[in-house]
């Protein structure tokens, strides 16, 4: 598994190639959040998708998501990285994903259920749509990672290292955000954290299906499985369990839900020692090359 070594020694050329990364990711997805808000706003005004909440989300997050996909395709390529690349062992990358994801919102659940924070919410009146959320929840933490960690991350890391790679690309996951509604300094630690999670993932496994498979099962677990976003209330396209936070906003009882709770702070902390731990034992057991 890749480590997290000492940077390179980066030419001018290098230093200029992912200074124009930090500059063109960032910019491209402002300017598309913003012109799809725009457009959406404009939409909506018209009245040309009806009273059908579910159309309007739909058409937003395929249109918007797929020109995020199609933006992070290209500027991998135009930057010289594969941003769809699976990584050497995909099956084992997808598992440890989805099981650091679904442990990190347990965790997170755990925390609030133990302040006395978690409520049951009136019911999901739209729980047989679910299956349309997972897959437009695909498309959406594709594009994500594809752009940050397909795209960002590696131009960062292959001139300044891995470390600067991952926080670099991290901190502009986070601060995009706030295009979408994020609020608060809590929010955009979380945020953060949760990049830093997302990048070490696809650092040490070689590719962003690690990565992937962490936040599309936070995503989903979060809104389609337990009901959280948005809160409170009930998602658009229904969710399984109706959950809802309650109580101070550090701990999930603000608009802004889990993002902007300590127990998502708590949980991320935790998921990135188990991997720091991981990666420690892994060093630790490796065989030592005879000379």
């Amino acid at each position: 598994m890749p480590e997290v070594g000492p940077a390179p020694v980066a030419t001018e050329t290098d230093a200029w190639r992912a200074i124009n990364t930090l500059v063109a990711a960032p910019l491209a997805l402002w300017l598309l959040i913003l012109a799809g808000n725009r457009a959406f706003a404009a939409v909506i005004e018209s009245g040309a998708l009806g009273d059908d909440d579910r159309a309007v989300v739909g058409l937003f997050t395929v249109l918007l998501y797929g020109g995020m996909l199609l933006c992070g395709w290209i500027g991998g390529r135009l930057f010289g990285v594969r941003p769809l690349h699976r990584g050497a062992q995909p099956a084992r990358a997808l598992a440890i994903g989805s099981s650091l994801g679904a442990f990190g919102m347990l965790v997170c659940l755990a925390v609030c259920v133990f302040g006395d924070a978690v409520l049951l919410g009136g019911g999901s009146p739209q729980a047989g749509f679910v299956w349309l959320a997972l897959l437009l929840s695909v498309l959406q933490v594709l594009a994500e990672e594809v752009v940050f960690r397909g795209w960002v991350q590696p131009v960062l890391a292959e001139t300044w290292g891995p470390a600067m790679g991952v926080s670099l690309s991290a901190l502009a996951f986070a601060l995009l955000h706030l295009a979408g509604g994020a609020e608060g300094f809590l929010t955009i630690a979380n945020l953060f954290l949760g990049g830093l999670v997302m990048g070490l993932l696809a650092l040490r496994s070689g590719g962003i299906l690690a990565s992937f498979a962490f936040h599309y099962v936070w995503n989903v677990s979060e809104e389609s499985l337990f009901g959280l976003v948005p809160n409170p209330g009930s998602p658009v396209f229904g969710s399984l369990v109706d959950l809802d936070l309650a109580g101070p906003e550090w701990l999930g009882g603000g608009p802004q839900g889990l993002n902007a709770s300590v127990a998502m702070t708590a949980a991320l902390v935790l998921v990135l020692a188990v991997i720091a731990l991981a990666g420690a034992r892994d060093r630790t057991t490796r065989p030592v090359a005879s000379t």
